[in-house]
């Protein structure tokens, strides 16, 4: 849980606590380790929707596959579960959009916009 928590603070620090990971650990989060090392992860941020995120890859380990690896397991999840896989990517946040394409997604012609109080 630490090195989950530690891993995800960078992007999310607001989610990155152990009540969140713990209901993300519940809905289903892949890890992909080196030996005892945590190397990654990524899951689903709420058990009844398809929605993928919290893809994570610690630095040493990017370039390696490791993300695709996880987002296809990931896909292969939710299918199983009858749920219509899909994830919400920053506009400019090329590498995920280009990891997205190469996993086979495609990307929606519509922007998605959240607003917090």
């Amino acid at each position: 849980m630490e090195d989950v928590i530690a891993l995800y603070r960078k992007e999310m620090p607001e989610l990155a606590n152990v009540a969140y990971m713990r209901k993300a650990m519940d809905y289903g989060l892949i890890g992909v380790f080196h030996g005892d090392e945590l190397a990654g992860f990524m899951g689903v941020h709420e058990g009844g929707s398809g929605s993928m995120g919290m893809l994570e890859v610690k630095d040493c380990y990017k370039r390696k596959g490791l993300g695709s690896a996880l987002e296809k397991a990931v896909i292969n999840m939710q299918l199983e579960r009858g749920k219509i896989p899909y994830g919400e990517i920053f506009i400019d946040n090329t590498a995920s959009l280009k990891l997205q394409e190469h996993v086979g997604l495609t990307i929606g012609d519509r922007l998605t916009y959240w607003f917090y109080k």
